[in-house]
């Protein structure tokens, strides 16, 4: 569970990296939120079936790491 002010500091899904868009989105929340933590209930369900997005874009272990260097490389020129 995050709160809505670190949502909004993050902003949405980059548009720009299909199938592992999460993956820069959530190294960014960590920046935002001081602790990271799991609750051991259930909170959401997520219904699967054959037209789901994450089932067909490529998610491979490729995709995250091209997520990971696009991410890196905007913090980056953001520190410049």
């Amino acid at each position: 569970m995050v709160t809505t002010a670190a949502l909004r500091r993050v902003g949405p899904f980059s548009s720009d990296v299909v199938g592992a868009d999460w993956v820069p989105w959530c190294v960014a929340l960590t920046d935002e939120v001081p602790a990271i933590g799991f609750v051991d209930r259930v909170l959401v369900r997520r219904r699967i079936h054959a037209a789901n997005h994450s089932l067909q874009a490529s998610t491979d272990r490729t995709s995250w790491s091209t997520a990971l260097r696009s991410h890196l490389a905007a913090r980056r020129r953001e520190q410049q």
